[in-house]
């Protein structure tokens, strides 16, 4: 169907409200891409949101067969994400791999199935060279809790406000072969501990405009929630900042696509707390043609 049947009477072709409408995408979000990142990044990351979403899986680090299957993934067509990760085209990943199935290779723990952009964020804030424990604060499901276990990376506590995220997470270890943190159920707002010596995993909850492939009910999800996760954001923020010891690091990621949940959110914390420096900050490429938009930043407590 030609994109000028969805031209409105007074809109302009190509503009933020009609391309909005041809992509299925609120102008609130529309609007907000052409105005940070310009038509055509804007165009680019709705043609994106709009197509069937690439497949990834982990190789489990720790499996004794690692080195042989990550081969065989790459050589049934995948594309290496990061160091362990492999990534498939809609309708391109394999049902058998090294005479095993994916589904068999899932439950006897050597590889899991995890999207590109969050394993890739981690590779990137260098999260794999952590050398001290690491308290995941919203592990959610647990996904990038068991990948820094996987690697190595002590993680001997793991919160989350949701029980029922959390609840699969020993699971998970065990399928695994990993020994399972401390699970408890906290409010990243008000933590429960005063102090933490090591580092702090924040994988906060926000918009999720990065993964509306994956997740197109975020369509329907009003601007008014957007500004709600802003004042969320800062105040985990600011709560966990209040709890860092000189040397301290602390990792805050998302998977949106928004400057104010993502640069500016770090910006302002810098600028309104003292001692804090950014050490890294990355954002998937916004013309990369099928990854996520994940957004992370690293920040040490100095």
């Amino acid at each position: 169907m030609h994109e000028d049947f969805y031209l409105s009477k007074g809109a302009e072709a190509g503009c933020a409200e009609h391309m909005g409408l041809f992509y299925s995408l609120p102008l609130w979000i529309m609007g907000h891409w052409y105005k940070h990142y310009g038509r055509d990044i804007a165009l680019q990351l709705a043609r994106r949101s709009f197509e069937r979403p690439w497949s990834a899986v982990r190789v489990n680090a720790q499996h004794s067969a690692a080195v042989t299957l990550r081969e065989g993934l790459l050589a049934s067509g995948g594309e290496a994400v990061g160091q362990w990760g492999i990534a498939f085209a809609p309708g391109a990943q394999p049902a058998v791999v090294c005479g095993r199935s994916l589904q068999g290779l899932q439950g006897e723990g050597a590889l899991s199935f995890q999207s590109a952009g969050s394993q890739l964020v981690l590779e990137e804030l260098g999260l794999y060279d952590w050398d001290k424990p690491v308290w995941d604060v919203c592990a959610g499901f647990g996904g990038k809790t068991v990948a820094l276990l996987e690697r190595g990376i002590a993680v001997p506590l793991a919160t989350d406000r949701s029980m029922q995220r959390l609840a699969g997470l020993p699971g998970q270890c065990a399928r695994l072969g990993l020994v399972c943190p401390a699970v408890a159920l906290a409010d990243a707002v008000k933590p429960p501990l005063a102090h933490w010596d090591g580092y702090l995993l924040v994988d906060a909850p926000c918009s999720g405009l990065g993964v509306l492939a994956r997740r197109p009910d975020i369509r329907r999800r009003s601007p008014q929630e957007g500004i709600a996760h802003e004042s969320l954001q800062q105040s985990i923020l600011r709560s966990l900042a209040e709890r860092m010891h000189s040397g301290c690091q602390i990792a805050y990621i998302t998977c949106t696509l928004r400057p104010n949940e993502n640069e500016k959110q770090i910006e302002r914390l810098v600028r309104e707390l003292d001692g804090l420096q950014l050490l890294r900050q990355w954002q998937t490429p916004l013309e990369h043609p099928w990854l996520e938009g994940m957004f992370g930043a690293l920040l040490r407590k100095v």
